[in-house]
């Protein structure tokens, strides 16, 4: 870990709301946070898990599947929100996810089973129709170390986070909102000593 990095957790320490106060100031020099904006905050799961996510309905783990929090349409996942999610543990951890969009998931299984093979349109279960179809499909297994993040469009995307491997409790800091990364030369100068630290980065 980087000694930027190390200064950042020190900063941190403490409470959720220093947690909270210290991440925002870091981000909003790099992103762009735009409304509809739902600060998830700070969340652990178990260590060396291979997918993390639990359905409390059932109080089963999902494995791979599509976040549905805005609930859109098919036609309109391309404009859900997406999520900034930032390892704030110890060791590394993971986001797995499939590089299609739902629109292209349905637009291949169109090609494969004809026009009936996506009706319904509920994106959850195109997203388990795909799966089953296509189990031959490498999913990316992308790695984040300690301060760093991904921004990614979980309403849109086939993924989970994994703790595999970590000998240490997984510890994350989500948001969900209109996030986007600002271009270099807009971010600004007070906010370099935290863009040194690559809390966003990925």
């Amino acid at each position: 870990m980087t000694d930027e990095r190390r200064e950042f957790f020190r900063l941190v320490e403490g409470d959720d709301q220093d947690w909270t106060t210290h991440i925002l100031r870091a981000l909003q020099g790099v992103c762009e946070l735009a409304e509809p904006l739902t600060l998830l905050g700070r969340t652990t799961n178990p260590r060396n898990l291979k997918t993390v996510t639990v359905d409390e309905t059932i109080g089963k783990y999902t494995g791979l599947h599509v976040d549905s929090w805005d609930d859109d349409d098919l036609s309109r996942r391309h404009l859900s929100t997406n999520r900034i999610c930032i390892n704030i543990g110890k060791a590394d951890r993971y986001f797995l996810f499939l590089p299609f969009s739902l629109m292209d998931m349905a637009q291949l299984l169109s090609q494969e089973l004809g026009s009936g093979g996506t009706e319904g349109g509920h994106c959850t279960m195109l997203a388990y129709h795909f799966l089953e179809r296509f189990p031959e499909l490498p999913v990316i297994r992308c790695r984040l170390g300690p301060g760093e993040a991904y921004i990614a469009p979980t309403e849109n995307l086939i993924h989970d986070g994994s703790s595999e491997g970590q000998i240490y409790q997984d510890e994350l800091f989500t948001i969900r909102g209109c996030i986007r990364p600002l271009a270099s030369s807009h971010r600004p100068a007070i906010d370099r000593s935290w863009a040194r630290s690559g809390v966003w980065s990925r």
